[in-house]
């Protein structure tokens, strides 16, 4: 079937697009918008009335303009392709891997880092795992934003570390933050924050990530909420794993964090 790309948007509600004067559209038939800046988004055909089509987006409708937006009609429905290599992956409903393995499922990854006033970059110390380093990284005594460029996507989980100079004599608690700018395969460019620290040496940990707290999020980490909300609360209790034990809440401290 022949892809036909339409700029007949007549309207867009919530998650509903209407398209308008389409021939030989079929019902379930993947249907890709791209919008004036480059984005592209992705949603299907829900109805057909004469030369008219419903198309329900899969991604949020914010910040499209129907003057400048495109509508493709792909010719088919969503469509995964089969191999050994798809074994212990996984993906997301339209077939795109959501693991984070690597090189197949990331296109770009650049890390952006803001120090505190005051102090320089001096080196990199190292990757793990190793083999696949920053290609582009900030010159020793840099100030202010840190930016490392990777050439290579890295298999995750994956940690850079680096050297940085701190002023003669100063002391106290100092925060920095940072982000991960990162695009995957046939998507677009997306920010994600990075921890900053609490302390110089301390990276802020979600409280449910506590047995061990080591930026992953376990299965019986995950079970300790859902115990606590099966039974209706929490208390604070000494000698527990966490900190608290089931039961009637008689305090408001928190489990989780976001």
């Amino acid at each position: 079937m022949a892809i036909k790309q339409y700029k007949t948007i007549q309207e867009v509600v919530g998650p509903l697009m209407l398209v308008e004067k389409v021939q030989d559209v079929k019902y379930d038939e993947l249907v890709e918008i791209k919008l004036a800046n480059g984005e592209t988004r992705l949603g299907k055909v829900l109805e057909i009335n004469e030369d008219k089509a419903l198309v329900q987006l899969f991604e949020s409708s914010q910040g499209m303009k129907i003057d400048d937006a495109k509508a493709t009609f792909l010719g088919h429905g969503i469509e995964l392709g089969l191999s050994p290599d798809i074994l212990g992956r996984v993906f997301d409903g339209l077939g795109r891997p959501i693991d984070n393995k690597g090189a197949d499922d990331l296109t770009a990854l650049e890390v952006v880092e803001e120090l505190p006033a005051g102090w320089t970059f001096d080196s990199l110390a190292g990757c793990d795992p190793p083999g696949c380093g920053p290609a582009t990284s900030p010159s020793s005594g840099a100030t202010g934003t840190l930016e490392f460029v990777w050439s290579c996507i890295p298999a995750f989980p994956y940690t850079f570390t680096y050297r940085v100079n701190v002023p003669l004599g100063q002391t106290g608690d100092k925060t920095f933050w940072g982000g991960a700018l990162y695009q995957r395969v046939g998507g677009t460019a997306k920010t994600a924050a990075i921890g900053g620290l609490r302390l110089i040496q301390e990276r802020i940990h979600h409280t449910l990530d506590y047995n061990p707290a080591n930026n992953l999020i376990s299965v019986s980490e995950i079970l300790r909420v859902i115990q606590f909300y099966n039974l209706g609360g929490y208390h604070c209790a000494v000698g527990t794993e966490d900190g608290y034990e089931p039961g009637e809440r008689t305090d408001l401290l928190h489990l989780t964090s976001t």
